[in-house]
């Protein structure tokens, strides 16, 4: 099985400083980490190797906690080969660890918004 899990961390030290709204902050932080769990699913979608199309339809997305996601592909049984190895189309090599780190960037961006966002409250 292929798992890629999102994490957010340092969650307790910015809820200690900032006193107002706990609530809230983990409610828009779990939005963001969904957000970004979705856009790294359809990006890996689009750049896995593609015969018969059963391993993109496998590629999916599971809330396992509170800013914690999977990505994950668990019924190919080929899905955590292909991510690394592809002779045939080697282009498609790392379809999902790829996007993931792809996306870090973004990620951080949408983290940072929405706290600024939170502080105007």
């Amino acid at each position: 099985m292929l798992n890629i899990t999102l994490k957010l961390e340092g969650l307790d030290e910015l809820i200690a400083k900032w006193d107002r709204r706990p609530d809230l902050l983990i409610q828009a932080l779990d939005f963001v980490v969904k957000k970004n769990a979705e856009e790294i699913r359809e990006k890996a979608k689009h750049r896995a190797p593609f015969l018969t199309g059963a391993l993109r339809d496998s590629i999916d997305k599971e809330p396992l906690a509170k800013m914690l996601y999977a990505i994950f592909s668990d019924n190919i049984p080929y899905a955590r080969l292909r991510n690394y190895v592809n002779n045939l189309h080697p282009e498609t090599v790392g379809y999902l660890t790829k996007t993931l780190f792809e996306q870090r960037e973004q990620f951080v961006r949408d983290i940072e918004e929405a706290v600024r966002e939170l502080k105007k409250i």
